[in-house]
């Protein structure tokens, strides 16, 4: 799962962390220019990677090939970030920087706040998170909105037991009131940590029509943050605990990668996307496919979570064991 602003990994070296950030910026920078997804989640990949990188990227600058042997960079990241090592910025950010208020997706660190619902802060008089902060305590957003700041700014880690009650209600709705035909708690609950900041759920029919109404329903269950075409969030409270829940709704022949990329971590996913790479394919929330040149190409599975395990001739690895 690629990281955003504001969903830093603990630990992180300071140099990767701040080169991160660039690469992340220019990704909401090019969303706003309208390019097109692969380009955009090029550098959300690159971000993750050298987040989850344990050594100083601007080491691994310094040898011929070392920022592609950083794993899941590609050619034209690799370039940005080489750049940015040396001079602190890259023509791509500068670029970006002259159409772009860029301090202004610093916003997007709420859950609902996108590229383009920063921008309309921005030019409303709201230039940061700071200032989105500020205002939303003086009660200056609509209600909806200022619970979405304050959340993101409050949100604390839940006890495990706790959160996967809190998950399991959630699917009793969905149970009671869709025709999905599967579920499962995903990230951190499904790998056992000893708390979770937020729940995931990955579900599936055969049906685009009862996914799409499932979403509706779920999208009703508690505060509404944002919806996609196969991901709804939403800020759902049970005994008094409110939590945020991302509801992953995906066709049945994407069951297993959808579970498998929900349940992370985010280091697992890398090392699995480094390992498809370099053994010609590639792996999303979707399915595994052939890579052909830059783009997916034949399905080769995804149905199954072991599938990939089993195309990449490595053993299953158990969810809690997938740090």
């Amino acid at each position: 799962m690629p990281v955003k602003l504001g969903n830093e990994i603990p630990g992180t070296l300071a140099n990767n962390k701040a080169c991160a950030r660039h690469l992340i910026l220019i990704s909401m920078g090019l969303a706003l220019d309208g390019a097109n997804r692969f380009k955009i989640t090029a550098f959300e990949n690159a971000a993750t990677s050298v987040m989850l990188y344990p050594h100083d990227v601007k080491e691994a600058a310094g040898f011929v090939g070392g920022i592609k042997a950083i794993g899941g960079i590609g050619d034209s990241t690799a370039a940005v970030i080489l750049e940015w090592v040396k001079t602190g910025t890259s023509a791509r950010y500068e670029e970006l920087a002259k159409k772009h208020p860029m301090e202004a997706l610093t916003m997007t660190i709420v859950d609902g706040i996108g590229p383009k619902g920063a921008l309309k802060l921005y030019e409303a008089g709201i230039k940061n998170f700071d200032m989105l902060v500020a205002a939303a305590r003086e009660g200056k957003l609509p209600d909806k909105q200022k619970e979405a700041v304050l959340f993101a700014v409050e949100k604390v880690r839940v006890p495990h037991e706790e959160a996967k009650a809190l998950a399991q209600a959630v699917i009793g709705c969905l149970k009671a009131t869709t025709k999905l035909t599967k579920f499962e708690p995903a990230g951190s609950l499904r790998r056992k940590t000893a708390d979770s900041k937020d729940v995931d759920i990955v579900s599936c029919t055969d049906s685009t029509a009862d996914r799409d109404d499932a979403l509706d329903v779920f999208s009703k269950l508690g505060q509404f943050i944002q919806r996609g075409e196969n991901r709804a969030s939403i800020r759902f409270t049970r005994n008094g605990r409110t939590m945020q829940v991302d509801l992953w709704n995906v066709p049945v022949e994407s069951w297993g990668s959808a579970l498998n990329y929900a349940t992370g971590s985010k280091n697992h996913n890398v090392h699995l996307r480094m390992l498809a790479g370099k053994a010609g394919m590639t792996v999303n929330e979707y399915g595994i496919f052939k890579l052909e040149g830059d783009k997916a190409g034949e399905r080769l599975g995804g149905a199954d979570e072991h599938d990939l395990y089993r195309l990449l001739g490595i053993p299953y690895v158990e969810p809690q064991d997938r740090t």
